[in-house]
């Protein structure tokens, strides 16, 4: 169901982007998904934009390495060691993508709740919440499902499908 359900988002959008906040996803799970969903069904996505902070794991460095779809890489410098940027970054760059690149569709991948200003200040966007079970809270997944706004978890997908990665890391 899950699949079917991000193939029909896909089918019903025009340009999408897969936006990753890096810091509150779990990049052997979000491999996983994209191995699952395969080759195919990732043809209709534009780019893959990763938004990382110098401090989060290089295996974000090898996603989407066989699958044919840009990767973008946008790391966040701190300006306070205790304070990560990379929640205003993506929702400043995924606001550019809409406005200026005219993706009207994105994947969002993360479970952090601070993401509902970005939702709520694109209405005529298109999203695609894919949380981790485990790091969203009950009161999250209600306020998607009132909006209207389409959910999954990654928690939902064979998590073998992301060996792959971890062999590399390791070669």
């Amino acid at each position: 169901d899950t699949k079917e359900n991000i193939c029909s988002f896909l089918e019903a959008s025009n340009r999408t982007a897969i936006v990753v906040d890096c810091e509150n996803a779990d990049p052997y799970r979000f491999h996983a998904v994209l191995e699952y969903l395969g080759q195919d069904l990732l043809s209709s996505v534009e780019k893959i934009l990763l938004f990382n902070d110098t401090r989060t794991t290089a295996a974000w460095n090898c996603i989407g390495k066989q699958l044919g779809v840009p990767v973008q890489q946008v790391i966040t410098e701190r300006v306070l060691t205790h304070k990560s940027l990379v929640d205003i970054r993506l929702t400043a760059e995924t606001s550019k993508e809409f406005y200026k690149n005219n993706i009207d569709s994105f994947i969002l991948v993360s479970s952090d709740s601070d993401y509902f200003g970005l939702l709520s200040a694109l209405p005529e966007a298109h999203f695609l919440v894919v949380m981790e079970r485990e790091h969203c809270s009950e009161k999250m997944k209600n306020v998607l499902q009132k909006q209207n706004i389409m959910n999954c978890f990654m928690d939902d997908f064979p998590l073998e499908e992301g060996d792959e990665l971890k062999e590399q890391l390791l070669l």
